[in-house]
């Protein structure tokens, strides 16, 4: 009942590896691939509704690529880290069977993304996620 965390340095394969498996989910576990900078860039424009068809309870699952790699982005002076907010919203749900999972892709190692996100972000990776290393 847990999403994947793929970790992992460039060119590995990483997005392709989460394509792939994305064949061997039932259509009710299917997910959406959406880089986290595009969503940043989108709040940006358009503000919190970006995250009103992400967050809804019919939605498909999402897996954000390339965590780490986004900035903090302000909407009209309000600013938003899109990654943490994401992850706080699906880390709230858990418990709730029928939400739809959470996958990430990633760069950075555990140490990077605590260091990035601070210690609670791994705290709730570490709970919401199954972690595959990508190495040579």
């Amino acid at each position: 009942n847990k999403g994947l965390l793929i970790q992992g340095k460039s060119e590995m394969g990483k997005t392709a590896m989460i394509r792939l498996i994305q064949y061997f989910f039932s259509s009710q576990k299917k997910y959406e691939i959406k880089s986290i900078q595009l969503l940043a860039q989108d709040f940006s424009c358009k503000g919190y509704d970006i995250f009103t068809p992400i967050f809804a309870p019919n939605a498909k699952g999402i897996c954000l690529d390339n965590l780490g790699r986004e900035s903090t982005m302000k909407y009209y002076g309000t600013s938003c880290d899109i990654a943490y907010h994401i992850v706080e919203h699906f880390y709230e749900q858990r418990f709730d069977l029928t939400y739809p999972k959470l996958h990430i892709i990633t760069e950075l190692s555990a140490s990077e993304l605590e260091e990035k996100y601070g210690q609670h972000f791994r705290k709730m990776l570490r709970e919401m996620f199954n972690v595959v290393v990508c190495e040579r």
